[in-house]
């Protein structure tokens, strides 16, 4: 027997469906795979196509089993379109791939930055050690010119004045 949601996967009627062979209804591709799930009894779930009437194919997953039927052993399977599951896992598998893209880059401009960083804060030291240098040059020059005392008045506030400002 069968139901009409398989019939209407196939593109046929109740009646058209109980008719057929699988065979019939899956591309000769996949033969061997159904053979075999059928041959050794397999009950999992495996992936193949189911060929529509107007002849394109469905991605679908089949569960078969061997029950008892009337008297004889037959093969009951079940049959499920998973186009739908299986566009969700590339969009997945995508959205995968875009934010492990976007974390790259984001690590890259967090390095990026960091790089800037120590560049600028070298740049900010190198000024405070030139401008060190240029008060021990000052307070050196006052000490040497100690007999003029309006020249050392004039160098000791530009020192005091420099320091302050290396300070802050």
């Amino acid at each position: 027997d069968c139901n009409l949601a398989a019939a209407n996967m196939a593109g046929l009627t109740v009646d058209e469906l109980r008719d057929s062979s699988a065979f019939d209804l899956i591309p000769e591709r996949w033969h061997e795979l159904v053979r075999q799930s059928i041959r050794e009894n397999r009950s999992e779930p495996y992936e193949a196509e189911l060929q529509h009437q107007d002849g394109h194919t469905l991605q679908v997953e089949f569960q078969g089993r061997t029950v008892p039927y009337k008297g004889r052993q037959v093969r009951v399977t079940a049959v499920r379109d998973i186009r739908a599951r299986l566009a969700s896992e590339r969009e997945r598998e995508a959205l995968f791939h875009r934010e492990k893209a976007a974390r790259a880059e984001a690590e890259r401009a967090v390095r990026l930055r960091d790089d800037f960083l120590n560049v600028a804060s070298h740049e900010l030291r190198s000024p405070a050690t030139a401008l060190q240098l240029a008060l021990d040059n000052i307070m050196l020059m006052a000490e040497r010119v100690g007999d003029e005392p309006d020249l050392v008045a004039v160098l000791s506030a530009a020192a005091t004045v420099a320091a302050r400002q290396r300070a802050r």
